[in-house]
């Protein structure tokens, strides 16, 4: 029957069935009218899928870019079909933890009509077409040391993990405020883990529930963002909730809390050394002094070594545990293009030697490339997705 449905609605939304001349036009976007009926639907769809802000503002502009994706698509020669839509509304929904026939059901529970979800995904569909063929080619163009400098800026960093236990009902539109009221004795009359245990058992639809709702030790940037700040808020020890979604109600048992140290990334040392000598005119400090105000990179220290005996100038790359003892800690201490004239152990009145980190560098296996690669061809294509659909807005005439 879905299938059945998008097919009948793909052709209905196709330039020869008049897209252009709806009744009760409220905007038009280079002639292709936008009626008073899809925005007040999109704005159903809107409120549906957890949006806040002015959302017939936002229904407005949603839907005038839905028309310039769909311009755009048209003027390049891709067409849309109904295997397209069908794919593109069960990747959406599989996004949401749902099939594309509860997605729709849902959505017509709320008053909203399966044409309406399809041109939503249509449009989409069209839009990501569009930006692969324009975009792909130059997005595949990052250079190795791009990916070397994403790959510099991933140090340590320590998160938060959220210990949960959570109960889990569905609801339909007749049945939400009885699902609320029993989330709501829940929040009041559970008092211990072991009582919040006996209440999933009983009530939650989750698969957690014959762990008595466990969800074991869940980092709090991978909560859904509906109930993380109210599990921040909230202290340990207590059930949390009611939290209200468009097809669910939850509430949370908040175990414990704890910091997790994720390792940073080991790195190399670049590094190169130059031994100062002193002449009858001044002493090895002295001139260490003068060259240290004058190189920024490890080219210049290279220069400054043409006065020094031949090997006065060393670089090399190595890892932190083949790097001598006495190195690590100025290694540690310095950035990139610094220097820094080490101690008197390894100097003396006659010589001085300078120590510059040329570059700290990454050590990697070919998945961290890979993986970071494919982040910045996604961030490379966005942003030029982005550019594009601000100058067809420049560029077009919207009437209201």
């Amino acid at each position: 029957m879905l299938r059945i449905a998008l097919v009948a609605i793909v052709a209905l939304l196709s330039p020869a069935a008049g897209l252009s001349v709806q009744i009760n036009s409220a905007i038009a976007v280079n002639g292709v009218s936008i009626s008073d009926f899809e925005i007040d639907q999109r704005t159903r769809m809107l409120r549906v899928l957890g949006v806040s802000g002015n959302l017939r503002q936002l229904a407005e502009d949603a839907l005038i870019n839905d028309r310039l994706y769909l311009q755009e698509a048209e003027r390049l020669g891709i067409s849309v079909t109904a295997d397209m839509v069908e794919e593109g509304l069960s990747e959406y929904a599989s996004r949401r933890n749902q099939s594309a026939d509860r997605f729709l059901r849902d959505m017509r529970s709320n008053g909203v009509t399966t044409r309406t979800v399809s041109e939503f995904i249509r449009a989409g569909v069209a839009w990501r077409t569009v930006v692969r063929q324009r975009f792909s080619g130059r997005a595949l163009e990052i250079s190795e040391a791009e990916i070397d400098r994403a790959l510099a800026l991933r140090g340590s960093e320590t998160r938060v993990q959220m210990q949960l236990s959570e109960v889990a009902m569905s609801y339909r539109p007749a049945t939400k405020d009885r699902v609320i009221g029993i989330a709501n004795s829940i929040v009041n009359s559970v008092r211990t883990s072991a009582e919040f245990a006996e209440a999933a058992r009983s009530l939650s639809e989750a698969q957690s529930a014959s762990r008595g709702g466990s969800l074991g030790w869940v980092y709090q940037d991978n909560i859904p963002a509906y109930a993380r700040e109210l599990l921040q808020r909230a202290p340990v020890g207590k059930a949390v909730g009611p939290v209200t979604t468009n097809n669910a109600v939850f509430v949370f048992f908040k175990h414990n809390t704890r910091e997790i140290e994720i390792e940073g990334r080991s790195f190399e040392f670049d590094y190169a050394t130059l031994r100062i000598y002193g002449d009858s005119r001044k002493d090895a400090g002295t001139r260490a002094g003068e060259i240290l105000r004058r190189v920024e990179t490890c080219n210049d220290l290279l220069a400054e070594s043409q006065p020094f005996p031949k090997g006065s100038y060393y670089r090399q790359t190595t890892s932190p545990d083949e790097t001598l003892d006495s190195l690590k800690r100025p290694l540690d201490s310095l950035d990139a293009g610094e220097a820094m004239v080490l101690p008197a152990s390894q100097s003396s009145l006659d010589t001085a030697v300078i120590l510059m980190l040329c570059e700290r560098k990454p050590i990697l296996d070919p998945e961290d490339r890979r993986t970071v690669l494919q982040a910045l061809r996604s961030e490379r294509v966005n942003e030029l997705a982005q550019d594009l659909i601000t100058n067809l807005r420049a560029s077009a005439i919207i009437t209201r």
